[in-house]
């Protein structure tokens, strides 16, 4: 083989395997830092706003806010004269 032959075959294979191989390498810690995160999510979610506490509170703060509406629908209809609708089941 002459030596065009050989830099024209590496420069066509051997250099892009490389750089493929940087890039997949990069990738994976890429993932791998990602999912160390997730992990940590799944380990203490009321350190990032997933944890009961958190939806406690906005399960108390949307219950306030339509007994509160509730209240201003009957009073309307109080208001206006009209009997306010039974309530569901």
């Amino acid at each position: 083989m002459s030596m065009e032959v050989l830099l024209w075959i590496c420069g066509a294979t051997v250099i892009p395997l490389i750089g493929w191989g940087v890039h997949i390498t990069w990738s994976l810690f890429e993932i791998r830092s990602i999912t160390k995160e997730l992990l940590d999510m799944h380990k203490r979610p009321d350190d990032y706003g997933f944890g009961t506490d958190k939806q406690t509170k906005v399960i108390e703060d949307n219950t306030r806010a339509m007994e509160s509406l509730t209240h201003y629908i009957k009073w309307l209809a109080v208001k206006q004269g009209e009997t306010p609708p039974p309530p569901l089941d």
